[in-house]
């Protein structure tokens, strides 16, 4: 498919021969091994329109997913005729295969893609060539693409974005437009990382950001971010950064990029009727509640340690053992069979995580070894499900560290490694199992129980952060 067909501007920077890479990464975004591209070698990079063959669940909803999406169509007559279908075709097969309700995701933001396509010639670019880097990720059986020129271009242009904001000094309000489109493009590009490249890569990305964050929300710089209002934020890719910065602390044991004040969110049943569009238990499965409750032990951990409060501990304890799964309103039954098997999975391991992060006890305990018996159950008893257990990763990563018994550790492995994303190295799955295997084979070498420190030094050990 030719540059022209996709209607992408030759007087663009980010697609010139005069746009450059950087000798120094000022955002710490790895370059991809890859030469400089430019239109004269962009032909030929680019995806065939047509994909192989996929579920009839999957082509269900991607049909569902492109007609919501095609309901907000405003046809710009500066793009081709072949350019908004390719877009449209990429962004929803992408959606149907990597969030939970994809159709609740095409209704929060249907006009996403329009706005974007219609707003400057830069964002125009960068949502194209979004589109190629997915539509190659889609057809590719493999999970790393940091070797495909396409992603280094967008990669390049969400840094020099990055970069032109954090160096412009003070930041004039008239820029708001600006920080949300960077915003924007640096958590689609988030999306893709989390899928295909390395667990430092991601991290990087979010230490990155952090301050064109922290420019968009309205707390006085040096104040902490109100969780909740973020979390409440019409804007998804508001919604999004926070819930990124909190379960990657998690998933690595560093602390989170940003300080938050945390404010409960009302009960599910306080919601007007039908009201589940908040949050992001729709995109990944876990809950708002749940999200606020890993934020408050991180919080915790990071300024305390293991030396908390037990009035405190039992706190957040009854907290989870109130919380109560949200009824899913998806018009696919699977999908909300899936979500409250994820959301149960989230109950038991955050039992896990309080006892061992903040309470300090080890693996040997019966207040880690119940809750990670009912954990496997409910593994055991789901049959393995590309998407399901996509959005148990993260559960898996709490149980993996500490699960003892072969058999546990077995399954846990197994299920992670039936996803393309976690069996391939190079990709964040890939480093989460290394992460586990680390931690299993340090303290059984030492003869001991596991705590939670260990999960931050097989961290760094794997990913050198």
């Amino acid at each position: 498919m030719s540059i022209g067909l996709l209607g992408l501007d030759a007087s663009n920077p980010i697609l010139s021969d005069q746009h450059e890479m950087s000798s120094v990464d000022s955002t710490y975004l790895r370059q991809a091994a890859v030469g400089p591209a430019s239109l004269r070698n962009l032909d030929g990079l680019f995806a065939d329109y047509n994909d192989g063959d996929s579920s009839s669940s999957e082509d269900s909803e991607t049909e569902n997913t492109q007609m919501f999406i095609y309901r907000a169509l405003t046809l710009d007559r500066k793009l081709t005729s072949n350019t908004v279908p390719f877009i449209i075709d990429s962004y929803a097969k992408w959606i149907t295969r990597n969030v939970l309700d994809p159709v609740k995701l095409v209704k929060l933001n249907r006009g996403f893609i329009f706005r974007r396509l219609e707003r400057s010639e830069a964002t125009r670019s960068a949502t194209i060539l979004k589109a190629n880097v997915l539509r190659i990720f889609l057809n590719s059986s493999a999970s790393t693409i940091d070797h495909i020129p396409v992603l280094s271009l967008l990669t390049n242009s969400v840094r020099d974005g990055i970069t032109a904001i954090k160096t412009r000094k003070p930041l004039p309000k008239s820029n708001t437009n600006e920080i949300l489109d960077a915003i924007e493009n640096i958590m689609e590009l988030m999306h893709v990382y989390e899928l295909s490249n390395p667990l430092s890569d991601a991290i990087q990305l979010i230490e990155a950001s952090a301050p064109v964050y922290r420019h968009a929300r309205p707390e006085p710089l040096g104040q902490p971010v109100n969780l909740r209002l973020c979390l409440l934020h019409p804007d998804i890719f508001i919604r999004f950064f926070p819930a990124m910065d909190i379960l990657f602390s998690l998933r690595t044991g560093r602390p989170m990029c940003l300080k938050y004040t945390i404010e409960d969110l009302p009960e599910p049943q306080e919601n007007p009727s039908g009201d589940d569009d908040t949050g992001l238990h729709w995109m990944y499965g876990i809950p708002d509640q749940i999200l606020i409750l890993l934020a408050k032990i991180n919080m915790l951990r990071e300024e305390f340690g293991t030396d908390v409060d037990q009035s405190i501990i039992d706190s957040l304890r009854a907290q989870v053992e109130r919380f109560k799964p949200i009824t899913s309103t998806s018009e696919n039954p699977l999908t909300n069979i899936m979500g409250t098997t994820i959301q149960e999975s989230w109950r038991h391991v955050m039992y896990i995580f309080i006892s061992m992060g903040l309470g300090g006890v080890n693996t040997a305990d019966p207040l880690v070894v119940q809750p990670l018996k009912r954990f496997i159950k409910i593994l055991k008893n789901s049959r393995p499900m590309r998407k399901q257990d996509m959005f148990l990763i993260w559960p898996m990563v709490i149980a993996g560290v500490s699960a003892v018994r072969h058999k546990d550790r077995d399954l846990i492995q197994r299920r992670m490694l039936g996803l393309k994303e976690c069996s391939q190295p190079g990709t964040c799955g890939f480093d989460s199992i290394q992460i586990m295997s680390e931690i299993w084979a340090r303290s059984d070498a030492e003869m001991r129980p596991a705590v939670w420190m260990d999960l931050r030094f097989a961290a760094l050990k794997v990913t050198g952060m």
